[in-house]
């Protein structure tokens, strides 16, 4: 369980037609199995343009190790 999320930054965004790619870094802590944890990681995501709305349409992320 998530319990902060920090953005760090956002190094890419991309558009093509109804479609964007957003590649960002965020800063997570939270608690898994009883134990704290805090960490780093590299975000994709993609967003659909659907009826003048957007949608999140997959994401995928990545543990950055120190």
């Amino acid at each position: 369980m998530y319990s902060n999320i920090e953005q760090i930054e956002i190094y890419e965004a991309k558009k093509y037609n109804d479609v964007y790619s957003v590649r960002r870094k965020i800063k997570v802590s939270g608690m898994y199995k009883n134990q704290d944890f805090e960490m780093m990681l590299g975000l994709l995501e993609i967003w659909k343009k659907e009826k003048s709305f957007w949608k999140l349409w997959s994401r995928q992320s990545i543990e950055i190790k120190p």
